[in-house]
């Protein structure tokens, strides 16, 4: 497994970030939670572009037109009330 936060400081062993875990599972949740509330598909399902990427020290998606729609309303109300809820919780620190 590719290890995101590994450091060769102390060469007899390999540490792992502390906080690998909670953001893997972080951005598990995140995404999934995305792709539950929205359909993403190409603008043209007929014409679907070959993945490019960037090169560079990340590996990154280059951008291209795809359609979001939400599959409910209610989905989409619960995340902007999940989102503010989040943000208000920031305010308050």
């Amino acid at each position: 497994m590719h290890r995101l936060c590994e450091s060769d400081a102390v060469p007899s062993y390999r540490r792992t970030c502390a906080g690998l875990h909670f953001a893997q599972a972080w951005l598990f949740l995140n995404i999934t939670r995305v792709l539950s509330i929205y359909n993403i598909n190409p603008t043209n399902p007929l014409d679907v572009p070959e993945p490019r990427f960037r090169t560079g020290h990340m590996r990154i998606l280059e951008e291209f037109e795809c359609s979001i729609t939400s599959r409910s309303s209610a989905k989409v109300e619960l995340l902007r009330q999940s989102m503010q809820a989040s943000q208000d919780a920031l305010d308050q620190e």
